[in-house]
């Protein structure tokens, strides 16, 4: 069903990453939308839906590893295990989402905050960790969305408040 990535979009907004993934799997074997011609995932993201970000978001918060696993057992799913999709969390303020040790960003996540507070561009953050720009920008969509925030000032104003940096 053609509604499928579009779900995997929107898990993946509401924090459900691992089925984001295997949602995204599931479609690719329902209708081969993202190894078509020996293409690249990324680049088969890309072009179906404009949702090419949406790989880079989810490598950045699964790791390679296990988005393919989560991806490779999506293609094992069928349209009635959708049903065990989890509902996604209360959304919270940002005081709330965030526990005192921080336990809702990765640490690579607090690492870029870090960073992000010395007032360290994008690039400088990518250069520092090894990282493509994409990867730091799919980093910084992540940590805003679980912040709460919408810019860079605001997130290092939260971080500060919950002692993350």
């Amino acid at each position: 069903p053609s509604w499928l990535p579009m779900l995997a979009v929107v898990l993946h907004r509401q924090g459900l990453d691992v089925w984001s993934a295997r949602i995204f799997g599931l479609a690719d074997t329902l209708t081969g939308t993202y190894q078509t011609r020996g293409e690249g995932m990324a680049t088969a993201f890309k072009r179906f839906l404009g949702i090419g970000d949406i790989h880079a978001e989810l490598l950045a918060q699964l790791g390679d590893d296990a988005f393919a696993r989560e991806f490779a057992a999506g293609k094992h799913l069928t349209l009635d295990d959708l049903r065990t999709i989890p509902h996604p969390p209360e959304p919270d303020s940002a005081a709330q989402a965030i526990s005192a040790s921080g336990t809702s960003l990765t640490a690579r996540e607090i690492e870029v905050l870090r960073l992000l507070a010395q007032d360290l561009s994008n690039p400088q953050i990518a250069e520092k960790l090894v990282v493509s720009r994409r990867t730091v920008d799919a980093h910084l969509r992540s940590i805003y969305d679980k912040l709460g925030v919408r810019s860079r000032d605001a997130a290092i104003h939260v971080a500060g408040e919950n002692q993350l940096i």
